[in-house]
């Protein structure tokens, strides 16, 4: 089953804990390009790579 856009937004708004877990990775994602300088691209591949591994 897959969520649109707004389904998903919805839900994260809605849940404190994946609303926060949310939020980690997004701070992850940025510490991560700020100490390696590495373009929105090499974030994207990378978070590309985890959901293709994730199972």
């Amino acid at each position: 089953m897959s969520f649109s856009k707004e389904e998903l937004s919805l839900a994260i708004s809605n849940n404190d804990l994946v609303k926060d877990h949310v939020s980690q990775i997004k701070d992850s994602c940025h510490e991560l390009q700020a100490k390696t300088g590495c373009p929105d691209e090499d974030i994207d591949s990378l978070l590309e790579f985890l959901i293709q591994n994730w199972k």
